[in-house]
């Protein structure tokens, strides 16, 4: 099953949206696209139901009070909504199913030092992150002085995006990671700032990060490196929040290790869908990989 875009086209493709409606009998394709004139901000929300045709829905923008221009970093859905977001300026959230949408906007937190990077139109930013863990929205970002970097999380107050506001969560040096004896046990390079990959789902103060050709996830409460793996053999790309997404996998397809001579796990079962030339190649190993557990 397929959609062809609407007529313009789609603005980004990381930031078409995909959302069922609150009983779950409906599916929905949504787009945002901007319309800038002079000082002020438009949009136009192009929406399916029916997975054949496009319906163009003109929001509201009345909460928009802060109007810049919108380059669209991505699309979560969460607890109904969908929320857009661009780093460099704002989240917007919706519900695209109502016949005249509101969009909500959600100011990112301002930091004194940003880091300095040329934005990738594969990869995005690199330095920060924003995921859904523990039923909440939260916004990882690494910043600071070039020579005294800190990543830092934030975690929206509440769903409801009109009464919504940033909580600081987590605030830790990286030379407190790099001199963590976890961090020192791997092959990882110290002083070189990796890329922010996600949030584990289930425990927000888990944060995984690429350096090089390697994955590895952080507690923040205690700057231990908890996971570790190496897929240099892999043929993988280099990778950003922007292209990765985590999910619950079944325990039982996950095989968990200790890296030889430390108290690090790395996972063997973990798989990305880059291994494979397509999602179904995947969906077939997953139900092979069941079989052969004896699962259902």
């Amino acid at each position: 099953m397929g959609i062809f875009p609407h007529d313009g086209g789609f603005n980004c493709r990381h930031c078409v949206g995909l959302i069922r409606n609150h009983n779950r009998r409906l599916l929905m394709v949504a787009d945002l696209t901007p319309c800038f004139f002079e000082e002020d901000v438009f949009f136009t929300l192009f929406c399916t139901v029916d997975l054949y045709s496009w319906v163009e829905k003109e929001p509201d923008c009345s909460k928009i009070l802060d109007k810049q221009q919108w380059r669209g970093d991505g699309v979560l859905t969460h607890e109904g909504l969908l929320w857009w977001f661009d780093f460099s300026y704002c989240i917007l959230a919706c519900d695209p199913f109502d016949d005249k949408p509101v969009l909500y906007q959600i100011k990112f937190p301002h930091v004194q030092h940003e880091l300095p990077f040329a934005p990738s139109t594969i990869n995005g930013d690199i330095h920060r992150c924003l995921k859904v863990s523990e039923g909440s929205l939260r916004y990882v970002q690494i910043h600071g002085p070039r020579h005294e970097p800190v990543v830092s999380m934030w975690t929206l107050s509440s769903n409801n995006p009109s009464e919504a506001q940033w909580k600081p969560t987590h605030e830790v040096r990286l030379a407190g990671i790099w001199n963590h004896e976890t961090y020192k046990r791997t092959p990882l390079h110290r002083d070189v700032i990796p890329t922010v990959a996600l949030v584990n789902p289930m425990k927000a103060h888990e944060v995984y990060f690429f350096l090089d050709k390697h994955i590895f996830s952080v507690n923040l409460q205690n700057s231990s490196v908890v996971q570790y793996e190496n897929f240099e053999d892999l043929g993988m790309p280099d990778l950003s929040s922007r292209l990765v997404h985590a999910w619950q996998f079944p325990p039982e397809l996950t095989e968990y290790h200790h890296v030889p001579g430390t108290d690090v796990l790395g996972a063997t079962g973990v798989y990305f869908l880059n291994q494979y030339d397509s999602v179904e190649d995947f969906h077939e190993e997953v139900i092979a990989a069941t079989d052969r557990s004896g699962g259902t």
